[in-house]
C-alpha cells in the first residue's frame, strides 16, 4: 500500500518557479497547494462545515382547516415551524407534506390545490417566498372524494438581517374548484379510519 507523507510547516514556503505547483502540509492540520507566486489554497480544511446540516426543526399539524371553493387567494393551513439561524451565509431547506381531502359533489368538477411557502420574521407580515404555481387541475366524477398528499422542497437564502432572529416558515394553500365547495387539510377519509391525519414541515439549517 502506497501513501504520501508531508512534514507540517509553520509558515507558507517560498514561491515555486513560474509554472510549478507545490503541495505541503501546515501545522494547522490542513493540506495546501501553491502555484508559482499565487496565493496558497487549502484543499483539506478540517474545520469547514459547508454543506453540513447544523440543525433540524420539525412542525406538525393534525387539526383540520377548511378552505372555501373558488378561492383565488392563499390561506394558511396552520402547518408551520420556527428556526433561528446561526450564520449569515447559511441556507434553510424547507420540506413539507400536506394531506388534503376534497369535498363530495353531485356534479362533475375540476379541482387543484397549489401551495406556497411563506416566511415571517419576528412575528411580522408573512411573505410568499416560494409559490408552487397554478397547480394541476384534474376532473372528478359525481360523488367522488379525492384524497391527496402534496409535498415539495425549497432552499431559502434569508437576508443577513434575518440572522439571529426567529424565522417562521408556513404552508399556505388555495382552492381551485370550478364549483363552490370546500377542501380540508390534514384530513383523512371520513368513511373509515381516522377523520384527520398529520401533515409535517421540516426545516434544516445548512452551512453555506
Amino acid at each position: 500500500m502506497s501513501n504520501l507523507r508531508f512534514k507540517e510547516q509553520g509558515t507558507t514556503p517560498a514561491d515555486a518557479a513560474a509554472g510549478q505547483v507545490q503541495m505541503y502540509a501546515k501545522t494547522d492540520g490542513n493540506l495546501y497547494t501553491k502555484r508559482g507566486g499565487d496565493a496558497e489554497k487549502s484543499i483539506s480544511d478540517s474545520s469547514s462545515t459547508v454543506g453540513k446540516v447544523l440543525q433540524v426543526v420539525t412542525g406538525t399539524q393534525s387539526t383540520p382547516t377548511t378552505h372555501a371553493g373558488q378561492n383565488s387567494a392563499y390561506a394558511t393551513t396552520d402547518l408551520k415551524a420556527d428556526i433561528t439561524l446561526s450564520n449569515a451565509s447559511n441556507l434553510v431547506l424547507v420540506s413539507f407534506h400536506l394531506h388534503v381531502k376534497d369535498s363530495t359533489y353531485s356534479n362533475n368538477h375540476s379541482h387543484g390545490w397549489p401551495c406556497a411557502i411563506y416566511r415571517t420574521k419576528d412575528g411580522g407580515s408573512a411573505v410568499n417566498i416560494a409559490d408552487g404555481g397554478p397547480g394541476t387541475v384534474t376532473s372528478s366524477y359525481s360523488h367522488e372524494t379525492a384524497l391527496s398528499l402534496i409535498g415539495w422542497s425549497y432552499t431559502d437564502t434569508p437576508a443577513p438581517s434575518n440572522i439571529g432572529t426567529a424565522l417562521r416558515y408556513e404552508i399556505f394553500l388555495r382552492n381551485m374548484h370550478d364549483y363552490v365547495g370546500t377542501v380540508t387539510t390534514h384530513a383523512a377519509s371520513s368513511t373509515g379510519g381516522a377523520s384527520n391525519t398529520t401533515s409535517q414541515i421540516t426545516l434544516m439549517e445548512i452551512a453555506g
